[in-house]
């Protein structure tokens, strides 16, 4: 088949280039000969004709760099070529070579590094139920303008929108100071970060309670209500070891008072 015979004309071309080159050089002659001689034939003399020939022939580099596009793989010749190079090189210069890959193995261990981080914190789902189908809903102005919804707000979406399977209200508070007594009475005091949500963040996530319960839409009471908390797995270990009799105690949050109802499990770190 005719293809067959293309694909190992470029074989030949791609490993053989030395002799492509000799052979293309020596039909390119052939044909300014036989043009020199037509030429001759018509009455011009020999410098003439010549001269004539390789006028009408055309730029032979040009020629010759046309073909190999034709019959060769420029750009796998080229990436051959750097490779001899590069090889080359490295064995005249084995000191330089030795820096540069491990320059290159310091590079590529520290892109994987801050990548594995991202992957972490960013990029993998979030350990809930179906987080794919998560959204985010946002308030915005003509002038493209964020800003929050009131509660009253987002109880009417909340009660009357049947776009969504469940709706949860959530915004991050930083910086916070948490005031808290661990298991032997000692008091203590530090600066966190923190979400506060309303009752259906957890249900509506999917999320259950390592120990205890976690908040539910009854939490949300605003007037005879008092103001409860679910903790993370991490704070629960560092700040009371563990202890089952935190659930109950009570935490000061910028000098409010919460009840310890629940511990998230350890993979949930909230949404934010």
């Amino acid at each position: 088949m005719a293809w067959i015979g293309r694909i190992r004309s470029r074989l030949a071309v791609l490993f053989h280039p030395g002799r492509f080159d000799r052979e293309l050089e020596e039909e390119m002659q052939s044909h300014l000969e036989m043009q020199v001689e037509e030429n001759l034939e018509t009455g011009m003399d020999a410098e003439e004709a010549r001269y004539a020939a390789r006028r009408r022939f055309g730029n032979a580099p040009l020629l010759r760099e046309a073909s190999r596009e034709i019959w060769g793989w420029i750009s796998l010749e080229r990436l051959f070529q750097d490779v001899r190079y590069a090889l080359r090189f490295m064995r005249r210069s084995p000191g330089f070579t030795t820096v540069a890959m491990l320059t290159l193995a310091l590079g590529i261990g520290a892109n994987t590094a801050i990548f594995s981080l991202l992957d972490t914190i960013l990029l993998r789902a979030l350990p809930v139920r179906n987080p794919g189908g998560l959204v985010f809903v946002q308030k915005a102005d003509r002038r493209e303008s964020v800003s929050r919804f009131s509660y009253p707000v987002f109880r009417e979406l909340r009660d009357k929108c049947g776009s969504f399977s469940g709706l949860f209200a959530f915004t991050p508070v930083n910086g916070v100071t948490v005031r808290s007594s661990g298991s032997g009475g000692s008091t203590a005091e530090e600066v966190a970060m923190g979400q506060l949500v309303s009752g259906e963040f957890f249900d509506v996530l999917g999320v259950s309670a390592l120990m205890g319960r976690v908040l539910r839409p009854e939490d949300d009471r605003v007037q005879g209500g008092h103001p409860v908390a679910v903790i993370s797995y991490g704070y629960w270990k560092r700040r009371w070891a563990q202890d089952p009799s935190v659930l109950g105690r009570t935490l000061a949050v910028d000098g409010v008072d919460f009840t310890i109802v629940g511990v998230a499990p350890p993979e949930f770190f909230g949404v934010v």
